[in-house]
């Protein structure tokens, strides 16, 4: 079967020679050698519960939240390096953000009391100082990769791995916190807050920074509108995500006590869906498109709807896995990658390898159905 070797979009984060790149580098490093140590160590104190808590948790809320950031993307996966790069600084926007929100609560004192600072302070300083700190580092690696950013939803998926790392280095602060303020014990106070801020992981930070990721995405990638249009979704999507986190950490319902998550958690979930699905929608129109007046020896129209979602790829896997197998299941899987791949090359219009990549991916389309064809009839597959 043909090796199919797309030539890519072009470099990965690691450019040197460019001024973006240690635009990026130089906050990452002074945050972790001036700013990390404050939060591992932090000045009130050290405790062993803070981290040995903090850990397994968020091991296991950052595995669930990648795996569907992961999936977020139906058609063409981000390098693992923008990902990276994006969590990356969302941790570093964590303990960058510590100063910056001790001096607006601290204008806040000023301005109304400390009974305005307390109410409200979370509420007004956590969006404002935050969601530009993470939307600075998306922005850069967007336009630090820009070949490899072409739809919006591709700024959708950076903006949320953004927001996890940001997630990830803020529960490490809250456990010592919470720990060191815990008037029973340091472990009774870090597993609690590490176990509620991983039960609300579902509705923060990574989904704050995939609307501010979402705007910026549009603005950079939909050349072919008006800059004004382009610039206002960019707006639009970062006072998204301020207006998210304004609403999750207002005192809204606060008498409900935790129960006051409930309806939060629901309103943030609902409003970010729907978001997604705006670009989600234009992702498959993106792949149809590229995909158009191929014939059916390359996809038929069945095989194109199979493809336009995840979930029907696997009701067409598991419809040949009846019937052959795990080898028909493979099989399967093979065409429908190869047809992905083709659509891929086909909308990478600034590779210069672009008509070798598509001709590749024909190739092994044609191998691949062959090979289908041998192990279950067309007709059986229908």
């Amino acid at each position: 079967m043909a090796d199919l070797a797309l030539a890519g979009r072009g470099p990965g984060l690691w450019q040197p020679r460019r001024i973006l790149f240690w635009a990026i580098v130089i906050p990452i490093g002074y945050a972790v050698f001036y700013h990390l140590p404050f939060v591992v160590f932090p000045a009130a104190g050290w405790t062993l519960a803070a981290p040995v808590a903090w850990l397994p948790t968020n091991l296991i809320m950052a595995a669930l939240i990648t795996w569907l950031i992961l999936r977020l993307d139906p058609f063409e996966k981000e390098p693992a390096s923008l990902l990276w790069g994006c969590a990356i600084w969302g941790g570093t926007a964590a303990t960058l953000a510590v100063l910056p929100n001790r001096a607006f609560l601290e204008l806040l004192v000023a301005v109304g009391g400390t009974e305005l600072s307390e109410k409200w302070g979370p509420a007004i300083a956590g969006p404002l100082t935050e969601e530009w700190l993470k939307g600075i580092g998306i922005l850069l690696i967007m336009l630090l990769c820009r070949t490899h950013l072409q739809r919006t939803l591709d700024g959708f998926i950076l903006g949320a791995a953004t927001g996890l790392g940001f997630q990830v280095v803020e529960n490490l602060s809250y456990a010592y916190t919470s720990a060191l303020n815990d008037p029973n014990s340091d472990w009774t106070g870090a597993i609690a807050v590490s176990l509620s801020r991983v039960l609300v992981g579902a509705t923060s930070h990574w989904v704050y920074s995939a609307l501010v990721g979402y705007g910026l995405g549009y603005a950079i990638t939909q050349v072919q509108l008006p800059w004004q249009r382009r610039i206002a979704v960019a707006g639009l999507g970062v006072l998204g995500g301020w207006a998210v986190h304004f609403l999750w950490n207002s005192p809204w319902l606060a008498d409900l006590g935790l129960l006051s998550l409930i309806p939060k958690m629901i309103i943030v979930g609902l409003f970010v869906w729907l978001m997604y699905r705006v670009p989600a929608r234009r992702e498959f129109a993106w792949f149809r498109d590229q995909l158009a007046g191929e014939p059916p020896q390359t996809i038929t129209p069945d095989e194109l709807e199979d493809l336009r979602t995840l979930g029907n790829r696997r009701r067409a896997r598991r419809l040949v896995r009846g019937i052959a197998g795990g080898a028909g299941e493979r099989g399967v899987q093979t065409l429908h990658q190869a047809q992905i791949d083709l659509a891929v090359a086909l909308g990478n219009l600034d590779n210069p390898n672009r008509d070798r990549d598509a001709r590749r991916a024909r190739l092994l389309i044609s191998e691949a159905r062959a090979e289908l064809d041998r192990i279950v009839p067309p007709n059986r597959r229908s």
